[in-house]
């Protein structure tokens, strides 16, 4: 898939046990930038399989860092700490105005919305 935009930012969330909490504090003096995830979305796609992904996964294609480093002129991570409780993009691309067209594709029924 081909990320069209990038839309936030966020500092990625530790998982695992407290033993590699630990582990992770000792790291500190990693570059902070490999801990940032980036929302994006995907060309072709609806905002519904908008995704969090690391800076690799853009890295990794064609144009992606022109992408990352756009973003970043534009925005930093620091301006997102105070939306991370608001939603980044209005919930009304999410919802179907209406039904184009249908048709069947590979035994199932699949629709062409707005």
């Amino acid at each position: 898939m081909i990320v069209e935009s990038i839309i936030a930012c966020r500092y990625a969330k530790p998982d695992g046990d407290e033993n590699e909490a630990a582990a992770n504090k000792e790291k500190d003096e990693e570059d902070e930038s490999s801990k940032l995830e980036y929302l994006v979305k995907y060309k072709e796609k609806s905002y519904l399989h908008v995704q969090w992904v690391t800076r690799d996964v853009i890295e990794n294609e064609s144009g992606g860092k022109s992408k990352l480093q756009r973003f970043h002129n534009k925005f930093d991570a620091e301006s997102f700490a105070h939306i991370l409780d608001e939603e980044y993009f209005p919930p009304d691309y999410c919802e179907v105005d209406r039904i184009l067209d249908s048709s069947v594709y590979n035994n199932r029924r699949c629709f062409l919305v707005k």
